[in-house]
């Protein structure tokens, strides 16, 4: 009689224990470096605005004129940016649509414009930057 190959249910059930061990350990580990790369990527688009609205004030200040018409309440809005070519539109990391260019801005804070400082108020799909100066 010759002995027919294959793999016994002990050793079939063995191997699914372990995948399954695995991926136990592993699909949090994978979770987490995704949302962790997803808000690297938030924070980068948050200094990028901060640094194309830098330019924006710093062009008004050496061609000395009214800003206002660009800066809203000490506000330069993302579209702003994205009309002047400071930045591109950005799209959400965690989805495929844009970030809110009419609700995402940066906030300039201060009284001399050569001391002002910038903060990014980013409102991308379900991320809202964190800080409680950002208001909707």
């Amino acid at each position: 009689m010759r002995k027919k190959g294959g793999f016994t249910l002990i050793e079939i059930l063995a191997v699914i224990i372990i995948i399954g061990v695995i991926s136990i350990i592993a699909v949090p580990i994978v979770i987490n470096y995704l949302n962790s790369a997803r808000e690297t990527a938030y924070t980068s688009f948050e200094k990028s605005m901060e640094e194309a609205a830098k330019g924006i004030v710093l062009d008004c200040i050496n061609e000395n004129n009214n800003c206002q018409i660009k800066i809203d309440n000490k506000k330069i809005y993302l579209n702003t940016l994205i009309e002047d070519g400071l930045i591109e539109n950005i799209k959400d990391p965690s989805g495929t649509n844009f970030c809110e260019e009419y609700t995402s801005y940066v906030n300039i804070i201060g009284d001399n414009p050569m001391e002002y400082k910038y903060e990014a108020c980013l409102y991308c799909g379900t991320y809202i930057t964190d800080n409680t100066k950002c208001e909707k």
